[in-house]
Formats: C-alpha cells, sequence, structure tokens
C-alpha cells in the first residue's frame, strides 16, 4: 500500500468524491444522469454573480466543481438554486408530467454531492418544498389490449421496435442509453425468427439477459432494412440500437427521445 500526492489530491476533485460515495453501480449510473440534468440547468450568470467566472465546458465534472464552490461561498444561493429546482419539478407533477415520488430521487443526487463535499446545506427547509407524496402510485404496465391499440395508430417502424421491444423484454427506460447492435442474439429456425436474447447494460457488473418476441424481432429486421436505405450501409455491431433522426450522422436515440416517442403514441390512443 502507498499514498501518493496524487492520490491525495484526488481528494479535492468534487466530482470524483460524489462518485467514490456509491457503492452500488446502478445508483450511480442513475445518479449521474440525474445530478447532470440538474447542473446543466444552471444558468452561468449565477456563477459570474457568485464566483466571477464561468465554467470552462459543460461537462459533468466541470460543472459540479463550480457548484460545489458557489455552494461553499454562498450557500443561501446554492439552496435558492435547489429550491428553484423543486419548485419547477412541482410544476411537472402538477401538469401529471411525473408522480409525486419522483422529485425526492431528483434531489437525492444533489444531496450526495454536496454531503460529499462536505457542504453543509439545510435540507431540512428544502424537503418543506417537496410535494405530499401521492398514497399509492398510478403507474402500471399497459395492458395487451393498449399495447395492440398503439401498435396500430403508428406507422414507424421505429416506433413499434421501441413498444415491442419493450412490451416483451421488461427492461427499464434507461437501458436504451446502453444497448447496441451486438447486445441483441437472434434464434431463428430457418427464415422463421423464434425470438432474441437482449443482453442490458452491457460491460456492467449487473449485466442481465432478457428474451424479445419474434415479432420484435421482425421489426427489428425491418429497422435494419430502413437503416441501410437511410445510411448506405448495415449498422456495425458496435452501433447504437436504435439511431436518432435529428442528425446527419449516427447517433443514439436515447432514454429521452423513447419517452417522448411512447408518450406521443400514448397520447394518441386516449392515455
Amino acid at each position: 500500500m502507498e499514498l501518493t500526492v496524487d492520490k491525495v489530491n484526488s481528494r479535492n476533485d468534487p466530482y470524483q468524491l460524489f462518485l467514490d460515495s456509491i457503492r452500488s453501480t446502478a445508483t450511480l449510473r442513475r445518479y449521474k444522469n440525474l445530478l447532470y440534468t440538474f447542473l446543466k440547468l444552471i444558468p452561468n450568470q449565477l456563477y459570474i454573480d457568485t464566483l466571477g467566472k464561468t465554467p470552462k465546458n459543460r461537462d459533468a465534472k466541470t460543472l459540479a466543481k463550480f457548484f460545489v464552490e458557489l455552494a461553499k461561498k454562498d450557500m443561501d444561493k446554492a439552496s435558492d438554486i435547489i429550491a428553484a429546482f423543486i419548485k419547477e419539478d412541482r410544476k411537472r407533477v402538477d401538469s401529471g408530467e411525473i408522480s409525486s415520488q419522483t422529485i425526492p430521487n431528483h434531489i437525492k443526487p444533489i444531496k450526495v454531492l454536496l454531503d460529499a463535499n462536505r457542504v453543509p446545506i439545510h435540507w431540512k427547509s428544502l424537503h418543506k418544498l417537496l410535494p405530499r407524496r401521492e398514497a399509492k402510485s398510478k403507474d402500471r404496465a399497459y395492458t395487451k389490449e393498449e399495447i395492440q391499440k398503439m401498435l396500430q395508430v403508428t406507422n414507424d417502424i421505429t416506433d413499434k421496435v421501441i413498444i415491442l421491444m419493450f412490451s416483451s423484454g421488461g427492461f427499464r427506460l434507461e437501458s436504451w442509453d446502453y444497448f447496441t447492435w451486438k447486445d441483441v442474439i437472434f434464434f431463428k429456425d430457418g427464415e422463421n425468427y423464434k425470438g432474441a436474447a437482449l443482453r442490458i447494460y452491457r460491460g456492467d457488473p449487473e449485466s442481465y439477459f432478457t428474451f424479445i418476441t419474434p415479432e420484435a424481432c421482425k421489426a427489428l429486421e425491418i429497422y435494419r432494412e430502413n437503416w441501410k436505405a437511410d445510411i448506405g450501409d448495415y449498422r456495425k455491431p458496435d452501433d447504437p440500437l436504435i439511431k436518432s433522426i435529428r442528425y446527419p450522422v449516427v447517433r443514439r436515440l436515447n432514454q429521452k427521445g423513447v419517452r417522448k416517442r411512447i408518450d406521443t403514441v400514448v397520447s394518441a390512443i386516449g392515455l
């Protein structure tokens, strides 16, 4: 065992302290995404007013460092920022976009970041801003009939792939941030699909396989041919499974984009 200057100085990195304080891989994945969503919302003007400078870039590590520095210099300002974030989230609850149970989960990563960096924010006053939790979540799985209606109202093959994979694979929304074509292992009997194994979270200690139906496989085959028509070549094993149509180059359709597509289809069937 050896203590080095680099190892000691690494304790001065606010974002690394945040990462080191989370033991669960699944929790770390969620908290990194949630924290980054919060940090990106903070206007540069607040850093100018408090610190007299702005972040050189918008990556998570840099933004975390600036927010912790701001919080250490002016804890009241940091509390005001978090309070404003909570109030904006409450508007999303009122509009039905998210449930009241979701907001505390959005705040936890911020608390972990500040606690790891020894910033004593008065959390009790902030928790009073949280909405009352519903006695029971209204979330539920879509019925078979609802899934059939969703497939009937959309002619977009991307939507059909998402719906069929989601309904048969049973994985989390965030999984779309990881899927590549090599994560799908097709099973065929001659020309007929029997289904496919789908790897969730490749490269993660919590990686596992689930199963998708022959219908989902057929939709992926059509999507694969459309991909070739759009790009001029078949997808590569390391390419994202579903690509965004917003960019001329191959870029992943991430969980946010998937959610928007599903929301549109669900609204179309009256839910």
